[in-house]
């Protein structure tokens, strides 16, 4: 038989390994449900630990709750943001000028202003930008209805875009000349040459260094002149002060080699120049006799005969058809006659040549700035120093010299063009609704004063009461036939240089012709408010960013337009009766001394100090009209619900009230902005030393006492 393999011991071993596979399995298995069974065991645990920890954060919260100890549901509110594109605007330009990286309690001025003069290039305005665009729109929009002084506005702002701009400071020089008709003869040709280059000097608005003139009821006032750069600047020999003189020589140096004149002559000229307009500015300001010397013509030019009085009055008598009143008996009132004397010993001391050169840059100084971007770019270096109505960062942009000049000289047409064309019915309803409400709180402020006595607070809250406001022209100006008769007297061609020369002539009518011609008076596109019995006017430029916009959250309008109807309210209350009474008292003398010790601490940027005595009214009045419009915006939140802050601010509400009162101050307070009745205010104290006495501020910015923003002594009116 053949051998076979041993089929029972392969049966035997794979039931083996069989058995053996089925045991490991079993002993997997086991494992298994044992670490299954485990795991299940710690999972209860952790989730019986999660239940009890649940339970005991939730018994916390119901505690928090019912103690008050939950965060403020305001707080939360407020972190709410506007995120229309009028809010995002509006953070935008708040954001711009301020350091929010100082500390708000040192200094709110550099906290909310710190980075405008960092930020603010020469063609850069916050304030004019939206001014100028307006203006522009009007002037480039005609209608079939325009009067004639809107006409005559467009035309001068025409001629001047389409002026050709010489790049020639000398052809600007001699064009200027010839057509203002001081080059019609030579030297020696006419024998009262002098005589009428100064009459004609001072019919373009007082151009004339030496001397102005004023007649009154056809009686000629005769006025010491002054210098072209401001006295102080010529007379005080600061660090800056003699920067800015170096840089004025450098700009008549510059100029004066434009003319022609070889370098080393120029340099000779310049400094000559600059030595006798600051012996000039010694006489300007030195003390004069308070009475006034009343002579006739003939014994004027007895006494001072260096000039020939009768040839420059006749000469103006002749431009404007006034011959007949001519007379050499005519009275003269000098205003002081001890001024002629020195003039004309200074003049004596330099000579024809020094004098007539500084005539004629007197009266060219004035112009070039408008006319000749060459010299424009070099005298912004200086504008500060100058008294001339071509000042502000708008050099660069010739469109925007033009709108400038336009909306200067023609500021009361515009104004009505604004009126008939722009301001809406809503704008008007908003800012009613807002000077009701400024009225109220006034109302309830002065009822909480102890200072005053029953019969003041009566009458002062019977006058915020009966007070109306209205918007636009003052009393003098709200007829439209008013502004067309000053527009009589001005001719507007397509040649700028004829255009100005000939407003400016007009303007001095109201001076000389006794026509009126309210031009620059009460401008109704500056940015201003004044106070006649009964009536706030507000004018059309403090209806204008940033003053106010329709539509902004009323936080932002509170703060800056509500201000300005408080303050100007405030010099109604202060000038009433009773009021001035109790201001007179010996009791209310150490509340004023305090502001004016305050204010006195202020200095400029060369350390001077300011008076705070002879401007405590403003002090007061900004003191009184902040105040008073937060009071009116806190009563306008409690009657509706409290509104949402700006993005990106991190702020509330109240302190962007205050943030915005205070980029309104610097961001036009050095523009045309006429708030404050004296000009000596300056900017970073109004902000400052305002909110240093407001309590209010300093809870608002969490500021601790006695920081400088908190001081321990505050300086307190309203109570």
């Amino acid at each position: 038989m053949p051998f076979q393999p041993d089929g029972d011991l392969e049966d035997n071993s794979r039931k083996e390994d069989e058995e053996q596979q089925q045991q490991q399995q079993q002993q997997s298995v086991d494992s298994k449900s044992r670490s299954w069974k485990e795991r299940r065991t710690r999972e209860k645990s952790l989730w019986i630990m999660i239940g009890v920890l649940l339970i005991m954060f939730l018994i916390l919260l119901i505690f928090l709750i019912r103690s008050g100890a939950i965060v403020n549901t305001k707080i939360v509110k407020e972190k709410r943001t506007c995120s229309t594109p009028i809010c995002v605007e509006e953070a935008f330009r708040l954001l711009k000028y301020g350091n929010y990286t100082s500390d708000s309690c040192r200094s709110f001025s550099e906290f909310s202003c710190g980075l405008k003069s960092e930020i603010n290039t020469e063609d850069d305005f916050t304030y004019t930008d939206h001014h100028l665009l307006l203006v522009k729109k009007l002037l480039e929009r005609y209608s079939d209805d325009d009067e004639v002084e809107a006409l005559k506005a467009k035309t001068f702002y025409h001629s001047c875009i389409n002026n050709e701009w010489s790049q020639s400071t000398n052809n600007t020089v001699r064009k200027l000349l010839k057509k203002a008709g001081l080059t019609n003869s030579a030297p020696g040709m006419d024998t009262y040459r002098r005589e009428k280059t100064l009459a004609l000097l001072n019919i373009y608005r007082d151009k004339n260094p030496f001397f102005r003139f004023h007649r009154i009821h056809r009686i000629t006032y005769l006025y010491p002149g002054r210098p072209v750069l401001k006295p102080n600047i010529l007379l005080v020999d600061t660090n800056s002060n003699l920067l800015t003189r170096m840089r004025y020589e450098n700009l008549i140096n510059s100029t004066l080699i434009e003319l022609g004149v070889p370098p080393r002559d120029a340099d000779k000229d310049a400094e000559e120049l600059v030595r006798f307009e600051r012996e000039f500015a010694e006489i300007c300001t030195m003390r004069c006799p308070t009475k006034s010397s009343q002579l006739s013509l003939d014994r004027l030019e007895e006494l001072y005969n260096e000039l020939k009085w009768s040839a420059i009055i006749k000469h103006i008598f002749r431009i404007y058809d006034l011959e007949n009143e001519f007379s050499k008996n005519m009275k003269v009132v000098v205003i002081c006659e001890k001024y002629l004397m020195k003039l004309f010993h200074l003049l004596d001391k330099y000579g024809s040549r020094v004098v007539d050169n500084f005539v004629t840059w007197s009266f060219a100084v004035n112009y070039l700035p408008f006319l000749d971007p060459t010299f424009r770019y070099r005298y912004r270096n200086i504008d500060d120093a100058v008294d001339n109505h071509w000042s502000g960062n708008i050099y660069e942009n010739n469109e925007k010299m033009c709108l400038y000049a336009t909306l200067y000289y023609f500021n009361s047409a515009i104004s009505m063009l604004y009126d008939k064309e722009e301001l809406s019915e809503q704008e008007e309803e908003e800012m009613k609704e807002i000077f009701e409400n400024v009225q109220e709180a006034y109302e309830e402020v002065i009822s909480e004063q102890e200072w005053l006595d029953e019969s003041a607070k009566t009458q002062c809250k019977t006058m915020m009461r009966e007070m109306e406001m209205k918007i636009g022209f003052t009393k003098n100006l709200e007829e439209s036939n008013t502004i067309s008769t000053m527009y009589n007297w001005v001719n507007v061609s397509d040649d700028v240089v004829e255009n100005i020369l000939a407003l400016d002539k007009a303007i001095f009518t109201e001076k000389f012709a006794e026509i009126s011609w309210s031009l620059l008076e009460n401008p109704a596109m500056d940015v201003d408010a004044s106070y006649t019995p009964n009536v706030l006017t507000l004018s059309f430029g403090a209806t204008l960013p940033p003053v106010y916009k329709m539509g902004l959250p009323r936080y932002l309008n509170y703060g800056t337009l509500g201000f300005v109807m408080a303050h100007k309210m405030s010099h109604a209350f202060l000038s009433s009766g009773n009021v001035r009474k109790i201001l007179n008292k010996e009791t209310f003398r150490e509340k004023e001394n305090c502001f004016d010790h305050q204010y006195s601490q202020c200095s400029g940027n060369e350390g001077e100090t300011i008076s705070g005595s002879i401007i405590l009214q403003d002090y007061l009045a900004d003191q009184f009209g902040l105040t008073v419009a937060l009071k009116a915006y806190e009563n306008y939140i409690e009657e509706h619900e409290e509104e949402i802050t700006l993005p990106a601010l991190n702020l509330t509400t109240k302190q962007i009230f205050f943030l915005n009162y205070a980029q309104m101050i610097c961001d036009i307070g050095t523009e045309r902005f006429i708030l404050a009745e004296d000009e000596e205010i300056v900017d970073f104290c109004r902000i400052d030393n305002v909110l240093q006495n407001m309590p209010e501020f300093a809870e608002t910015f969490e500021c601790v006492e006695g920081s400088i923003m908190n001081p321990s002594e505050e300086c307190e009116i309203w109570e």
